[in-house]
């Protein structure tokens, strides 16, 4: 959380915009320990994504190890970008594959990087990111999960 939080501080950005989860089921579906958040760094160009993922567990990486698994994935309504940059990949070994995978844990900033004054003609911009928590053994049923990110446009 520290390295997220100088991260942040780094770039200059505004306080993060929580995520409403899709999944209201109580005590288990991916929302529940998949948390995000979006910001806008200092009226730029690119927006960062950051999910917290609940120790115990982590989601696929993108893209995914192998066919049947579902990567993370980052959609935007509206302004698309020209670029989304997905961290790099930690490798492991879970129990139901004989060999190690893909994925991404604890605390992970996915970076999307939009054509230069795009967002200033934006007064929001809509977020979906699709993820699948899982831990050593099981996997819960992927959740989309919606962020909406405001600011004003400058004019």
């Amino acid at each position: 959380m520290l390295f997220l939080a100088s991260l942040l501080l780094v770039y200059g950005v505004s306080p993060l915009v929580p995520a409403q989860p899709s999944d209201e089921r109580a005590g288990g579906g991916t929302a529940d320990h998949v948390h995000a958040a979006a910001q806008r760094m200092d009226h730029g160009d690119t927006i960062l994504i950051t999910l917290e993922i609940d120790p115990g567990y982590h989601v696929n990486a993108n893209p995914a190890s192998e066919e049947y698994l579902i990567p993370t994935n980052v959609v935007f309504a509206g302004p698309k970008p020209d670029r989304v940059g997905y961290p790099p990949a930690i490798r492991f070994k879970p129990e139901f594959s004989p060999k190690p995978i893909n994925v991404y844990d604890g605390n992970v900033v996915i970076t999307a990087s939009f054509a230069p004054g795009i967002l200033d003609r934006s007064a929001h911009l809509a977020i979906m990111i699709t993820a699948q928590a899982c831990t050593d053994n099981i996997c819960l049923p992927p959740a989309d999960i919606p962020l909406r990110l405001n600011f004003l446009p400058i004019r």
